[in-house]
């Protein structure tokens, strides 16, 4: 599944990330319509945070495919939806950001959990929401 239009420009580097990506997506157009989305940039490489995966405040999706790569397939998947959810809600945008930090995490769960991604594997492997 093509997935490069959904975003503003898109620098992904290995397979391992298109595939990774084709899965979220196809995975992702069963409960929404992709053609009414549209985020930023999507680059592959090592996040600002250290993380797998991250949205920053500008809006930047980072993925780490290194990273990725450690967990199983839906697992990292869930990740990137998550990141995704972020996006979609405007979270990198928010003034409060950081006092909204666990509502915004929970938020972002929320929403990735309703478009089919297993966020309670995800979270029981990565480990809770924490204040930054």
């Amino acid at each position: 599944m093509r997935f490069e239009y959904l975003f503003e420009f898109t620098e992904v580097k290995t397979e391992y990330m298109k595939n990774i990506l084709s899965k979220t997506f196809k995975l992702l157009s069963k409960s929404v319509e992709l053609d009414a989305l549209f985020f930023g940039p999507l680059c592959e490489g090592p996040t600002i945070s250290g993380e797998a995966a991250e949205v920053t405040e500008e809006g930047l999706i980072n993925l780490d495919s290194y990273k990725l790569q450690e967990y199983d397939e839906d697992v990292a998947m869930a990740i990137i939806a998550h990141e995704i959810a972020h996006y979609n809600l405007g979270h990198y945008d928010d003034i409060n950001m950081n006092q909204n930090s666990l509502n915004n995490e929970q938020e972002a769960d929320d929403l990735a959990k309703s478009w089919g991604f297993d966020i309670e594997k995800f979270r029981s492997i990565c480990g809770p929401a924490t204040l930054k």
